[in-house]
C-alpha cells in the first residue's frame, strides 16, 4: 500500500516544521540563560556588595565567601544543597539544582544582609 503523494507531503511538511520547532525552541532557551547570567554579571558590577568569590574545594563542593561581613556558602553539587551561614543573620539551608542557582541564592542572602526590609 502506497502513500498518496497529499499524505506524503502533509507528513514532510510536519517534519520539517518539528525540526525547525525544535532547533529554534532549544536557542532561545540557551538565549534566555544568557541574558540571564549577562543581567546577573551587570548586578554584580553596579553593586560591589554583592560580589563574592568562588572556590572549588577539593571534597567537590563549592564555596562562595563574602571577605566584607564573613558570610559563606557551601553548595554541594551532588546533594544539590546550598547551607549558608553569617554572623548577621540566622543561618539557612536551601535546595539548589545548579552553581547558577546557587549563586542567585547566595546573592539574596547577602541582599537581606545589606537591606533586610527594602522598600516595595
Amino acid at each position: 500500500m502506497l502513500l498518496s503523494p497529499t499524505v506524503l507531503l502533509v507528513l514532510v511538511v510536519v517534519g520539517l516544521v518539528y525540526v525547525f520547532y525544535t532547533f529554534t525552541s532549544g536557542r532561545a532557551k540557551h538565549g534566555e540563560v544568557v541574558q540571564a547570567k549577562l543581567a546577573l554579571d551587570e548586578l554584580r558590577a553596579s553593586n560591589p556588595e554583592y560580589k563574592f568569590s568562588v572556590d572549588e574545594l577539593r571534597d567537590g563542593t563549592i564555596a562562595f565567601t563574602h571577605d566584607v561581613i564573613g558570610a559563606i556558602g557551601i553548595f554541594d553539587p551532588d546533594k544539590k544543597l546550598l547551607r549558608l551561614k553569617s554572623a548577621d543573620r540566622e543561618d539557612c539551608t536551601e535546595d539548589c539544582q545548579s552553581q547558577e542557582e546557587a549563586e542567585t541564592a547566595v546573592e539574596d542572602y547577602l541582599r537581606r544582609i545589606y537591606d533586610p526590609n527594602p522598600a516595595e
